[in-house]
């Protein structure tokens, strides 16, 4: 039996707003070794003449087949990461009053829940997530790191970074995985025919699939 090495890096981006629109979607892209994805994307890159950031709100006929030529090539060497989702039903999300009112302390919670129930394989991890996302009144570093070493019993997380999403291709992966996601589990009509069809190639090569998605469902009392 092949023992696979362990999650060093975990990558995490957020699709929708909390109690706005239908869903919204924490994702982690849970990666053994960076390198690999980096040049199968360079490669696509460099082949297609696109130096623009992936993003999975900015579609056209020629981002569409960027988007896709870099899916089949990072599919190659899908043994190096693994990713994952957690999708909240907004109409499920009564009120924001056990995160003080405030959304980012929703985004923050999700995250920990998520990476509490996915930890398998992630040993002593650093966790990066886009700089656009935090404010400065945000705690996410220090109350992810915390939460789920003390919560788990050991170091699943190393450190907490952001990092900026324009000079990180891994980053910009997550963002197209998580939209995929987001337009999984909103179905195509929310989401337009031709982020559809992107989404469509993710699950055709398993990159993102409804099996990796977490449907939140509130405890009932």
């Amino acid at each position: 039996m092949v023992t696979l090495p362990p999650f060093r890096f975990v990558y995490q981006d957020e699709s929708g707003d909390i109690k706005i629109g239908r869903n919204f979607v924490v994702g982690l892209l849970r990666v053994r070794n960076r390198e690999p994805i980096l040049e199968a994307i360079r490669q696509v890159r460099e082949h297609e003449k696109f130096t623009n950031e992936l993003h999975f709100e900015k579609v056209s006929p020629f981002r569409e087949r960027v988007y896709c030529e870099i899916f089949k090539s990072v599919a190659q060497v899908h043994s190096e990461f693994v990713f994952c989702a957690i999708v909240v039903r907004n109409d499920l999300l009564i009120s924001l009053a056990p995160f003080a009112g405030q959304r980012h302390f929703g985004y923050n919670f999700f995250t920990k829940l998520l990476l509490m129930n996915r930890h398998v394989g992630i040993e002593n991890a650093i966790i990066y997530t886009d700089e656009k996302s935090r404010i400065k009144e945000d705690n996410f570093f220090e109350y992810l790191q915390t939460e789920v070493n003390l919560r788990r019993g050991r170091n699943v997380v190393k450190k907490v970074e952001s990092l900026n999403s324009k000079q990180d291709d891994i980053m910009q992966l997550t963002d197209l995985f998580v939209g995929c996601a987001n337009n999984i589990a909103g179905g195509s009509r929310f989401c337009g025919e031709r982020k559809t069809r992107i989404r469509n190639v993710a699950e055709k090569l398993r990159l993102v699939t409804r099996y990796d998605l977490w449907i939140w469902r509130p405890k009932k009392k």
